[in-house]
């Protein structure tokens, strides 16, 4: 089980002929995981349930900031190998979907599914992970964490 909480750095949104960027949010999400293991390889599950809030606003007029509010459910997996103990490169699928609710309006995601990969490198009680996703949902994440 996992609790996450962190912020939206930046993003934009095309749409009815307009381009419109995304400002600075928050977002919480828990989600649950399950990893296989046989040898040096691995297969991993997950569920999760996410939230965010942010600021948007069209391109053309930034002062016509609004919020936009994403909630979300999602399935998952990813398959790959771990070298030296410590560094764990892996593909990934995933597959969600939520209402988006903006301007008095609710919508979805354009893509419901996202295939990229990602790696995880671990030290001691610490464990970074890169995730880029290129086909489908387009997304690039960064993740830190410590065991306690």
């Amino acid at each position: 089980m996992r609790v996450a909480a962190g912020v939206v750095l930046d993003g934009s949104l095309r749409g009815s002929g307009e381009r419109y960027q995304l400002g600075r949010g928050a977002l919480v999400a828990v989600s649950a995981s399950r990893q296989w293991v046989r040898d040096a390889w691995f297969v991993g599950g997950t569920v999760g349930l996410g939230a965010s809030r942010t600021a948007i606003a069209p391109e053309s007029d930034p002062a016509a900031a609004q919020h936009l509010v994403a909630t979300d459910a999602s399935l998952g997996v990813t398959a790959g190998r771990t070298f030296a103990r410590r560094v764990s490169p892996y593909l990934l699928a995933r597959g969600f979907g939520g209402p988006v609710l903006w301007d008095g309006k609710t919508g979805s995601d354009v893509d419901h599914y996202q295939l990229g990969a990602g790696a995880s490198v671990s030290a001691a009680a610490l464990t970074i992970v890169v995730d880029i996703s290129v086909l489908g949902a387009q997304s690039a994440s960064l993740g830190l964490s410590l065991r306690l």
